[in-house]
Order: structure tokens, then sequence, then C-alpha cells
């Protein structure tokens, strides 16, 4: 169901993960959005049930050959591997993920990537209590997601 809600409220249902539909036009501010979410938390402003959050810029190269959430991690690989086993022992919970221009996100990798996973939070990806932030242009509404 869609409805308009403010900012300071997107989490606090009570739900133990989520997933928010930005929509907007081209240039309306969905990118500068997310961006001011992850100042917010890093600021301790708002969202600081969330222990970590990701923003993924989905049109990255580096994201669209990425093969697993670890790889987003922007560390040495052994580290990035603990954060991601922390992340998974709690099955995502307390993990924002912030989907960036899912329109820009080829249609094969919005059908069968970890980017999918994150959305539909596949039980064999160990992130089914994360909450995740996706914007895209109206058209597009991420068709492929299932929850």
């Amino acid at each position: 169901k869609r409805k308009p809600i403010e900012l300071v409220n997107i989490f606090k249902d009570g739900s133990e993960s989520k997933t928010i539909l930005i929509e907007g036009a081209p240039g309306s501010g969905k990118s500068t959005l997310l961006w001011h979410i992850c100042h917010l938390w890093r600021s301790g402003e708002l969202f600081q049930e969330f222990n970590y959050v990701k923003h993924v810029q989905l049109r990255n190269p580096n994201v669209q050959k990425a093969s697993s959430i670890a790889d987003l991690i922007p560390c040495s690989t052994t580290i990035a591997n603990n954060i991601w086993k922390e992340i998974e022992a709690a099955d995502g919970k307390g993990v924002l993920f912030l989907l960036d221009g899912w329109d820009e996100l080829p249609p094969h990798l919005q059908r069968e990537s970890f980017v999918n996973e994150i959305l539909n939070r596949s039980p064999k990806g160990g992130i089914q209590l994360s909450s995740v932030v996706v914007a895209s242009p109206v058209e597009f509404c991420c068709g492929s997601v299932s929850s």
C-alpha cells in the first residue's frame, strides 16, 4: 500500500524489517534523500535503531560486478567478510540498505543478483530482518520485487 509519510516516521511502525519505495521524477531528489538519510544516521540524528547503513549506487559498475553483499563493504576482504558474518549472524537485524537508482540496474541483475536477494530478503541471503529503502523513478516501480 502506498502512502506519503514523514521521514522521521518511516521506521516507527514496530516492524522488524521494512521495504520502502521512494518514487519520483528524474532529478526530483531521490538520491539526495538517500544521502541525507546516511548523514542523519552517521550524525546520530535519526535511525539509530540501525547498526549499519549501506548506501548502494546501483549504477556503479563495481556494484553491478559484485557477487555478494560483502563485496560492497569498502575495506579489506578479511574485514568485509567479518562484517558480513556479523550481519548474517543477526539475520540482517539492525541493517539498512539504501538502494539508489533501481532503474539504472540492468534488468538481468534486477532479477538475478544479490540485489534481488536484498529486496526480497531471501532466506539464503542471511538478511531477512534487514530494512531496505529503494529509490526509483515512478515508471520503474521495482517490478520484480516480490514483497
